[in-house]
């Protein structure tokens, strides 16, 4: 899960968050896909005014994300990425609806269950 992972390392990170944010905050994961498909809304409003709010949308999340990139990551990899960020456009609903079915995650070669905001380990 570190930096060069590819897009399924990617997708799984962002499933992963999805099933463990979605049973201690069920309002919070209830708010985040109707916010998610924003930029999609937007894209296929089309209108002058609708392209200038998917430009600032763009904009304010790859300032945070460079901002945190810089601030945390010194890696600098996220800046190689940058050109990609309109995927999440796509991948950010998906994630996010494939994070309400199940309630097992891989993390660091072990299959966890997630349960009431806990995540209890399933083999040794």
């Amino acid at each position: 899960d570190g930096p060069g992972g590819g897009p399924r390392d990617t997708g799984g990170q962002a499933v992963r968050w999805a099933r463990t944010v979605r049973t201690p905050a069920p309002l919070l994961y209830a708010l985040a896909l109707p916010l998610s498909t924003a930029p999609l809304l937007l894209l296929c409003q089309g209108g002058a005014t609708a392209m200038l709010l998917l430009l600032l949308h763009t904009l304010v999340r790859a300032t945070v994300a460079l901002l945190v990139d810089f601030r945390f990551c010194w890696d600098r990899s996220l800046v190689r990425a940058l050109p990609l960020l309109p995927l999440l456009w796509i991948a950010e609903p998906l994630n996010l609806l494939a994070g309400l079915w199940g309630s097992t995650v891989d993390w660091r070669g072990r299959r966890y269950k997630v349960s009431g905001g806990r995540a209890t380990l399933l083999d040794g």
